[in-house]
């Protein structure tokens, strides 16, 4: 297995930006087919606390749990890495705190403009790891599958309602107002 961290930026100066973890299998050089995979887990390879480079939030994200050395994170995803899938995977709260602060925090104050909530920022952070996945030769530009639980469910329902470059979305849990039926 493969990995890398690679710090996307963006915007106005290049400075908005967050990390993400790259897992490819080991054998060949691809393309392989791609899952991006927001996390409720720390970013492998980030340290616990660390904030996304640059930031205006200087805190601790909102339920973080803690460093995810990329060991760990190649074991969780071994089954899928050995099928032939890349994985590219993040906190989910780089790409606006989960709470009532979140235009505070990420890259909310560089687009003070814009109206879109939380999910649909979320949704765009998702975006921005296919424009860079896209410019990588281990991907299948055709098969980028994008994968959530819960709310991050709903991120990739909405990541792929707006983002036609995602071929797949997988939510799994998404909840009310999710993939189940709402009125049931």
């Amino acid at each position: 297995v493969n990995f890398r961290l690679v710090h996307l930026s963006f915007g106005p100066d290049e400075k908005p930006g967050f990390n993400v973890a790259i897992f490819t299998p080991a054998p060949g050089a691809g393309p392989f087919p791609t899952i991006i995979n927001p996390s409720f887990a720390g970013t492998p390879g980030v340290t616990a606390g660390e904030a996304p480079p640059p930031s205006t939030n200087t805190t601790r994200p909102v339920g973080f749990s803690g460093p995810v050395t990329p060991e760990a994170a190649a074991d969780g995803f071994a089954d899928l890495l050995h099928r032939g899938y890349a994985i590219v995977t993040y906190r989910y709260t780089q790409c606006g705190q989960d709470n009532a602060n979140f235009r505070t925090s990420s890259f909310y104050p560089a687009y003070a403009n814009y109206d879109w909530g939380l999910l649909a920022g979320w949704a765009w952070g998702l975006s921005r790891c296919v424009d860079y996945v896209e410019t990588q030769p281990f991907a299948d530009k055709d098969k980028l599958i994008a994968l959530g639980h819960s709310r991050l469910g709903k991120l990739v329902l909405v990541a792929a309602a707006f983002d036609d470059r995602i071929a797949l979305a997988a939510p799994a849990g998404s909840s009310g107002a999710g993939t189940g039926a709402y009125r049931f």
